[in-house]
């Protein structure tokens, strides 16, 4: 009987340190290294290149809209704010109503 114990005790140890492995095999999400701090500005930079180049794209889509539908470029950022329904921040473009060009100041 006390033989049985020993050998199931052996057995089981010997399966409990095969089991484990070192901390180095395994990363857990939690152990990996996430982005430095510095590669976390730069997402955080080229996300909001990205968002102005497709804001003015969409400025441009609507004045040319504006134009097929009314035969004129909008006279201001104002009109083409209420032609779009959509708020815009006004200061931060340069709009020439003659040629109907937009961009970023």
């Amino acid at each position: 009987m006390v033989k049985t114990y020993v050998w199931v005790s052996l057995i089981l140890l010997l399966l409990a340190l095969c089991s484990c492995s070192s901390g180095s095999e395994q990363n857990t999400p939690a152990q990996k290294p996430g982005p430095s701090p510095q590669s976390k500005v730069q997402m955080i930079d080229k996300s909001k290149v990205f968002a102005e180049k497709t804001d003015i794209e969409a400025l441009r889509r609507s004045i040319t809209t504006f134009y097929a539908s009314e035969g004129r470029y909008p006279k201001d950022m104002e009109e083409l704010e209420g032609y779009t329904g959509v708020p815009m921040d006004k200061s931060t473009y340069d709009y020439d109503p003659s040629t109907g060009k937009l961009s970023r100041k």
